[in-house]
């Protein structure tokens, strides 16, 4: 039985068949979709992304609960690039717990102001010695005093709301030290931000409206950006950066030497400064190809800014 759901997603039922014979569906509607559609004079390709699911009286009590698997299969498919199928298991069923606690946990951490602490940690001008920014970095001390690096919850929640409630409430925490007189002295603070807050709308005046509560000068705090947000909503991305920009707050592009890496970023947004990846930083001492690409990236991003 085949059944729209709605949308673009729809729903097989084969009765009493085997995981095997799901999977052998699966791979005939792929096949399928790898043939074109002639639309006018078009030729257009589609994907299809599949999640597989077989009935389990332990876990499913009725079609919501099987439709609700499948659709966690699916996304897992959309999330490894699409066009594939996954067969939700045991696994995944741990998997998907063990983040919908992590979520909560990360929820509950918010609400206070002891658990999610910024570590700071220095840039300094090579020629000088002067230590002229500092970058807060996020940690999660857990009930048991163990602190957990970003690397292994941000992850989970990127695109999600929750990563954009997370930038607003690092961006919190970093202002109201700024704000105290002990760090007066302080330099300019980088806060890493996701590609989900630059392209809100409202992002931008959220961040202008605490920065005034606190009686911050935008220049002391600056925002690390990677280039996803500049591929998946350039025009978004650009106005909340103009309207930063306009306000007196710095964006830097981050992990550059990944992904697309487009110089035609630094001058096409409001940039202030690129950091390049660590990936060729740390090589910098043993390999010749490193080091020229860091030298190229350089003159030429001093160029654009000359």
């Amino acid at each position: 039985m085949l059944a729209r759901l709605g949308g673009d997603e729809f729903a097989v039922l084969s009765p009493n068949a085997p995981v095997r014979d799901a999977v052998a569906i699966a791979k005939r509607i792929l096949a399928t979709f790898d043939l074109p559609f002639h639309i006018e004079e078009h030729v257009v390709f589609s994907s299809c992304s599949i999640g597989i699911v077989s009935a389990n009286s332990q876990f499913h009590t009725g079609p919501t609960d099987l439709l609700h698997d499948a659709d966690t299969a699916m996304y897992r498919v959309k999330n490894a690039g699409r066009d594939s199928f996954v067969v939700f298991n045991q696994e995944l069923r741990r998997q998907v717990s063990d983040q919908v606690e992590r979520e909560g946990a990360l929820r509950n951490a918010m609400k206070r102001d002891d658990k999610l602490v910024p570590y700071f940690q220095p840039i300094v001008d090579v020629q000088s010695g002067e230590v002229v920014a500092l970058e807060a970095l996020i940690r999660w001390r857990q009930p048991d005093g163990r602190i957990v690096a970003p690397g292994e919850f941000l992850p989970a929640v990127e695109g999600l709301r929750l990563i954009g409630r997370l930038d607003l409430y690092m961006l919190e925490r970093v202002t109201v030290i700024l704000s105290s007189e002990r760090f007066a002295h302080w330099p300019p603070v980088h806060v890493n931000c996701s590609s989900y807050s630059m392209t809100r709308p409202e992002f931008a005046d959220d961040v202008l409206a605490l920065l005034r509560r606190y009686r911050v000068s935008p220049s002391r705090v600056c925002l690390e950006l990677t280039e996803g947000a500049l591929v998946a909503e350039p025009d978004l991305a650009c106005r909340t950066m103009q309207r930063l920009a306009d306000n007196g707050m710095s964006v830097v592009l981050d992990d550059f030497g990944t992904g697309f890496s487009s110089l035609s970023y630094v001058h096409q947004y409001q940039f202030t400064s690129l950091k390049i990846d660590k990936s060729f930083i740390l090589e910098l001492a043993e390999s010749p190809c490193s080091r020229a690409i860091v030298r190229a990236i350089v003159r030429m991003a001093e160029s654009l800014w000359d």
